[in-house]
């Protein structure tokens, strides 16, 4: 998700650091993601794993992994258990560790610092990053994919917030999934 608009800021102590979260902790409308490597994209589990994938029909692959999946919770969610969308499932497989579409993200900046930093042997370059999002930027995204002739249905980002009692990882994160 390379864009021109994106500014890049490093720095280099813990005090220029919480003035620099501190100048975006305040905005509701931003969320945030922390990742161990500097270099990493902003790239879901799904996508790197079907990057290794040799198969036709990546699509039908993707529908039979949520199918499996879908299949795999029955009778493990409770007594009488709400219907959920496939946005709901991705999210739950996301707290489950299964391959999905979307990326956490959170509206704290000091969560997404956490997530940084939680695999200090993870980083090569011993560089971090904390990704910042307004949210209203969505759209603006999404009409530069379409406007650059991308396959914009592949391309579309969408803010997802679901509403299920099974996960209370993104309840306690202050969670959102971008898909």
């Amino acid at each position: 998700m390379a864009n021109s608009n994106i500014d890049k800021d490093e720095v280099y102590d813990w005090t220029n650091l919480d003035w620099k979260i501190n100048q975006f902790a305040h905005w509701p409308e931003y969320i945030f993601r922390g990742q161990a490597q500097d270099n990493w994209l902003l790239e879901s589990t799904l996508s790197r794993a079907l990057k290794k994938v040799k198969a036709r029909n990546k699509k039908e692959l993707v529908s039979e992994h949520i199918k499996n999946f879908s299949l795999e919770i029955r009778g493990r969610r409770g007594q009488n258990p709400k219907t959920l969308t496939e946005n709901e499932l991705w999210a739950l497989g996301q707290h489950y560790g299964l391959f999905t579409p979307l990326l956490d993200w959170t509206e704290s900046p000091w969560v997404a610092l956490f997530f940084s930093l939680v695999n200090i042997e993870k980083s090569e370059t011993g560089k971090r990053s904390i990704w910042a999002l307004h949210k209203n930027d969505i759209p603006i995204i999404n009409k530069s994919f379409k406007k650059k002739g991308d396959n914009f249905k592949n391309w579309a980002l969408e803010l997802v917030e679901p509403v299920i009692d099974d996960n209370s990882r993104l309840v306690n994160q202050r969670g959102y999934l971008l898909k």
